[in-house]
């Protein structure tokens, strides 16, 4: 009796110690702390003669720029430098981190940076000048993004830097765009009506419970945010696809100068929206969801020119559906910031996907 007592007693006892040692894991897995930080704020941890130099040149004149399509000049990121001597807890758990390291600075802190990389890191970097970067997700706290750069030397290393600089501007805007996309459609707080618009239309895109439709055809359809400070809007509209030079800038500008025309009105059926060309669109070819799309940011007005503000818009085709879509979010806020707006758009925009392409995307 007292053996066939202990056995069940023991089989719990394993049970109860296997089931703590699993939640002291889950703890110790989270025992980072949230990373913090404004939105857009990037540290730069580096050698201070190295940033004084060819390569701290080379980051500001290829990350340290205005965000496109904004009349008023605003940052696309707000970056501080610091030397490892500096790198305190706090630094520590910012959002966006930056390390910046070179093998033929000599200093006491390129050479503490130059600790942190393995033998075997160091010696790719040392056989392969096209090895310049490294992202490492979480690394000292949740939700941080730390993006090592790095080369044998600082003329390398300052090339490569100006020879991807909208490929790290992109990055380091995709972590932003990240976050962007957790807070907006976190639990509860968005509106997925794929199954909907999939069938009557063909295509989706998640938007925020805050945004209303205002607008509801068979090839438009427009939802927004009306308020009085900041008055956000995300439209889709499509035509037929027929040749690769619908991508053309002027074929794609003509189509939303159309659009606009159409449905954008002002308080006249004689006011309407159209795109400023006195500063044209700055156009960018991107993946959207995996699949080729032009991407504009620029100025909008109202053809009588008393309002105006910025927007995004990424322009694809879908060849199954024999379709073209034009798909944007525009601002008005006078007198306000608008790159996180913009971010805003952005995420929601890149929700977007078509009927064709279905759970891949």
């Amino acid at each position: 009796m007292r053996n066939k007592f202990i056995v069940p007693v023991m089989s719990l006892l394993l049970v109860a110690s296997f089931l703590f040692s699993c939640e002291g894991e889950r703890k110790r897995k989270n025992i980072k702390p949230a990373a913090y930080g404004p939105p857009g704020e990037v540290i730069v941890l580096v050698d201070s003669t190295v940033w004084k130099g060819q390569v701290g040149q080379a980051f500001r004149e290829s990350i340290d720029v205005r965000m496109p399509g904004i009349l008023r000049i605003e940052p696309m990121f707000k970056i501080y430098n610091m030397a490892p001597s500096q790198f305190s807890r706090t630094v520590k758990y910012t959002k966006n981190l930056v390390v910046i390291m070179t093998l033929d600075a000599q200093t006491k802190d390129s050479k503490e940076l130059q600790g942190r990389f393995s033998p075997k890191m160091v010696s790719k970097i040392k056989k392969d000048s096209a090895f310049y970067y490294q992202v490492r997700h979480e690394e000292f706290a949740r939700g941080q993004e730390t993006l090592y750069l790095f080369g044998n030397t600082q003329r390398q290393l300052a090339e490569n830097i100006r020879g991807n600089a909208q490929f790290l501007r992109n990055l380091l805007n995709s972590f932003e765009s990240k976050r962007m996309d957790d807070k907006l459609f976190s639990k509860k707080k968005y509106q997925r009506s794929r199954k909907v618009m999939q069938q009557r239309f063909g295509y989706s895109i998640d938007l925020p419970n805050v945004y209303q439709l205002a607008m509801d055809t068979a090839q438009f359809i427009w939802y927004r945010v009306p308020d009085q400070e900041i008055d956000k809007n995300i439209f889709v509209t499509y035509k037929t696809y027929s040749s690769p030079d619908q991508f053309r800038e002027d074929s794609i500008l003509a189509f939303r100068n159309a659009v606009c025309k159409k449905y954008l009105k002002g308080l006249r059926d004689n006011v309407y929206m159209v795109t400023e060309t006195q500063i044209p669109p700055v156009r960018q070819e991107v993946s959207l969801r995996g699949r080729y799309a032009v991407e504009n940011r620029g100025l909008w007005k109202l053809s009588n020119n008393v309002m105006g503000g910025s927007f995004v818009s990424y322009t694809l085709a879908d060849p199954s559906q024999k379709r073209i879509y034009y798909i944007e979010g525009y601002v008005y806020s006078p007198d306000k910031k608008k790159r996180e707006t913009l971010r805003e758009l952005e995420t929601i925009l890149r929700t977007f996907r078509t009927k064709a392409v279905g759970k891949k995307q």
